[in-house]
């Protein structure tokens, strides 16, 4: 695959397999990779791992549609005791088979990083982890979409159902206004690309001068969540 624009245009058919009446054995790639700052995935260090437990309701899929496998990957194992509760919440006569169709693939790392970067540092699960698709359809379903899980995808062959990282500016607060905008969504008074304290008092006087009875303003991180 030579590049991740060709790897995305297969991600319109594979995702169409992963519904109930699917008949093609597929595999989805659960991947809660928390591509975030530094100083947020340090403060969280000791909870990664439960953070990307909670990814473990993308089991109950697996009820739904018997053509699918599931791959969860995390830095921590769940305990038998946590799937063996996730698989109480099935029907009774539907546990074994969902039990056998899901998988978890540890990558033992606890440092405070993303799961995607700790999967990169070993390549020899990236590589049990393709070779493991067995020529089935594969896609990725992630946390959100940087471009460390980019090259998770391009290692495995499998596009991701995510945004592509050249698009994130796109959610960013001013650009957001811009293209409301753009398409004719009222959107309230304010200023976008506010840089510096120097910004922000210039953008709270043309606030103050357009809504002479605003009785404040809010200051919002453009890229921030």
């Amino acid at each position: 695959m030579s590049s991740f624009a060709e790897l995305q245009s297969q991600l319109g058919e594979t995702l169409a397999l992963n519904r109930p009446d699917s008949l093609v054995d597929h595999v989805v790639v659960e991947l809660p990779s928390f591509s975030v700052g530094e100083s947020l995935l340090s403060h969280y260090a000791d909870r990664i791992p439960s953070l990307e437990h909670r990814y473990l309701n993308a089991m109950f899929m697996l009820n739904r549609i018997e053509s699918c496998e599931l791959i969860f990957v995390s830095c921590r194992a769940p305990d038998l005791e946590v799937i063996d509760y996730c698989l109480s919440l099935l029907p009774d006569d539907r546990r074994a088979s969902v039990r056998q169709r899901f998988r978890t693939l540890e990558v033992p790392d606890p440092s405070p990083r993303a799961v995607a970067a700790k999967l990169l540092d070993r390549p020899d699960l990236l590589e049990d982890l393709r070779r493991s698709f067995a020529g089935r359809p594969a896609f990725i379903e992630p946390w959100n979409v940087t471009g460390i899980e980019v090259e998770v995808a391009l290692r495995l062959g499998a596009p991701i159902n995510g945004t592509p990282p050249d698009l994130w500016p796109t959610g960013f607060k001013s650009e957001g206004r811009r293209l409301f905008r753009k398409v004719g969504v009222p959107v309230a008074q304010g200023v976008e690309d506010v840089h510096g304290v120097e910004d922000a008092l210039a953008a709270i006087a043309a606030i103050r001068s357009a809504t002479p009875t605003a009785t404040g303003v809010v200051l919002k991180l453009d890229d921030s969540g």
